[in-house]
């Protein structure tokens, strides 16, 4: 299970119209077909794989600076 936000979606093209992979679901707004970013099993598991690798220096560099952004 995780989460993506709009920007992540947007950026792998994965927009309202996917249909939930065998094994897995795609979350969406209650009562519409509008993606919410949550992700389940295989949905996730597949989003995961087409997305680049931050290396370890820039995933350390980005928490730091979502720390910094939350504690304002």
């Amino acid at each position: 299970m995780g989460v993506v936000n709009s920007f992540g979606l947007c950026k792998e093209n994965v927009n309202d119209d996917v249909k939930d992979p065998q094994g897995g679901i795609y979350g969406r707004f209650y009562g519409t077909n509008t993606l919410n970013g949550y992700m389940e099993e295989n949905a996730f598991i597949n989003f995961q794989k087409s997305i680049s690798s931050l290396d370890i220096e820039m995933m350390r560099k980005n928490i730091i600076l979502a720390q910094e952004l939350y504690k304002k």
